[in-house]
Order: structure tokens, then sequence, then C-alpha cells
């Protein structure tokens, strides 16, 4: 089960860099940002958030 947890939270996290480098690449070449980067934003933030809560029960138990 804490093997589940530790994928639970590596998955989560890796959200917000997918926000990062979608961004970097966006912004290297030129391509205006739009709607969609904002929702990309907004799983960022949930990703890290929710990569907390299971840590933080992770590490309780």
């Amino acid at each position: 089960m804490r093997l589940l947890y530790w994928l639970g939270v590596v998955g989560l996290a890796l959200l917000p860099f997918n926000f990062m480098i979608t961004i970097v690449f966006k912004l290297s070449s030129g391509i205006a940002l739009g709607a969609e980067d904002i929702i990309l934003f907004a799983a960022g933030i949930f990703g890290v958030v929710a990569a907390v809560i299971t840590y933080r029960l992770l590490m309780s138990k």
C-alpha cells in the first residue's frame, strides 16, 4: 500500500513540471499563451496540493 502512495505522490508532483515544460517551449518558440495554459496551471497547483496531502497521509501512518 505504501508503494501506491509513493507512486501517487510522484505522479501528482509531475503535473507542475508538465506545466513548466509546456510554458518554456511556448515562450521559446513564440507561440501565444491561451486558455489551455490556465487550465494546465490549475492542474499544476492541484498536483502540488494533492501530492502534499498524500505525502502527509503517508508519513502519518
